[in-house]
């Protein structure tokens, strides 16, 4: 597949999805914007599933800051122990990423993830972003996204999207990176699966009540993806959907981002 060029965009400061999915119409921001306020089909031979009636989650509890959980009593659900179990410093909830909200400055991050957080540049994070890394060690927290166009943000410049890889990142319902599909969707309700060829064929899950702000990517790839398309050829906006997903389909990474 011959990736796109990134279209050219203006300053990314202080940007909302409305102007920019003006345009740049379904590519970059515009995908994105299309799984924060909703639009509108993978070839692995392993059983789709169908999600009518979803199985029950796993019951044990996100352990954080090498925490233990322990299985949750009779009569205890377990979504209620993992909101329990989530440190508010790890939370990913609408425009934040733990303490580091959107809106702030890049240097107010800095300062509020103090000195033991070391900050590098990944102009080429993907195609048309960049991501300003949050470290600890050799584990990277989370990033700063920002559109590869425009260049990297200065400390003065506010934050106008996060994204995290990390596991240890969950919502407060204990969703986040490495969650299978089937885990959040029977916290948030029907999951509806969805990529666009003219968006590098990045793969993204939207459930019907998840909470407001977040984009969930998939660990699907082109011609591995997590969805069970009937078919991923043939569109003429080159955008495809599916409510049915392989067993192994999870969630890759969360976007925290203003709608």
């Amino acid at each position: 597949m011959m990736p796109l060029p990134a279209t050219p965009r203006a300053s990314r400061r202080s940007l909302t999805f409305a102007p920019v999915l003006a345009r740049s119409g379904l590519v970059g921001w515009g995908c994105l914007a299309c799984l924060l306020i909703g639009c509108g089909n993978g070839n692995r031979s392993d059983a789709a599933i169908t999600t009518e009636a979803p199985a029950a989650p796993a019951t044990q509890p996100v352990a954080l800051n090498n925490e233990t959980g322990s299985a949750p009593g009779a009569g205890q659900s377990p979504i209620v122990n993992r909101v329990a179990a989530v440190d508010a410093n790890r939370e990913i909830a609408n425009g934040r990423l733990g303490r580091v909200r959107l809106g702030m400055t890049l240097a107010e991050a800095k300062r509020l993830m103090g000195p033991n957080v070391r900050w590098e540049n990944v102009p080429n994070l993907l195609v048309d972003f960049g991501g300003i890394a949050a470290k600890s060690g050799s584990q990277t927290l989370f990033y700063v996204i920002y559109e590869a166009a425009g260049g990297a943000p200065r400390d003065r410049d506010p934050i106008s999207m996060l994204m995290t890889e990390n596991a240890a990142y969950k919502t407060a319902e204990g969703i986040g990176p490495g969650s299978s599909i089937a885990q959040a969707e029977a916290v948030y309700g029907k999951a509806t699966l969805s990529f666009n060829w003219d968006d590098e064929a990045r793969e993204y899950v939207k459930f019907a009540s998840q909470p407001v702000g977040l984009i969930f990517r998939t660990q699907g790839q082109p011609n591995d993806f997590d969805g069970n398309y009937p078919t991923t050829q043939g569109q003429s906006d080159s955008f495809y959907s599916t409510q049915r997903y392989h067993p192994t389909a999870a969630i890759k990474a969360v976007w925290v981002a203003s709608p």
